[in-house]
């Protein structure tokens, strides 16, 4: 019976260490949907630079709160 939980007790301390103990990528994502203007661009009647500088500031707005993935939806 010593022997099984001494067993046991090896492949516990054996697989801690495999598992990382602070991962390094962390996804945090999010999804700018173009559709029906919901979060991107905020009108259709602006133009093409427009669009541009407010995706800008969109993306550099989501990567001051620490997201790190952009899920963008460019049609329905």
């Amino acid at each position: 019976m010593k022997q099984i939980i001494f067993i046991i007790f090896l492949i516990f301390v054996f697989l801690s260490m495999a598992i990382p103990q602070n991962l390094k990528h962390e996804v945090r994502a999010t999804w700018i949907a173009s559709v029906v203007n919901l979060d991107w661009p905020q009108s259709n009647s602006s133009g093409t630079s427009a669009q541009k500088q407010e995706l800008i500031s969109l993306l550099n707005e989501l990567k001051d709160i620490g997201i790190n993935a952009v899920i963008f939806q460019i049609r329905p």
